[in-house]
């Protein structure tokens, strides 16, 4: 079962992190864990599956405050356009 999670609205490279994006739902109204499976699924319709490499936590938290996370390494920065979906997916990487 999948399902659509939210869209990106912006990305960013951190060294520490890799690619890191801000989507279009706020942090209280997403539940998502490191190391959980996602799809991507591009604008052009194209789609991988990866996973939730880490969740940056900004203090002060703020759950109003738009969710982001991070890629594994191996996902760079013009793979994810803007307006790309996230969803959640059980089936492994």
């Amino acid at each position: 079962m999948s399902r659509l999670l939210f869209k990106i609205t912006d990305t960013f490279s951190l060294e520490s992190f890799g690619l890191v994006v801000a989507v279009d739902a706020k942090s209280k109204d997403v539940n998502l864990t490191v190391n959980e499976n996602i799809e991507v699924v591009l604008p052009d319709g194209s789609s991988f599956k990866t996973k939730v490499a880490a969740i940056p936590m900004l203090c002060p938290y703020d759950s109003e405050r738009p969710f982001s996370f991070s890629f594994p390494k191996d996902v760079k920065k013009e793979d994810i356009p803007i307006g790309t979906e996230v969803w959640f997916t059980k089936t492994a990487v």
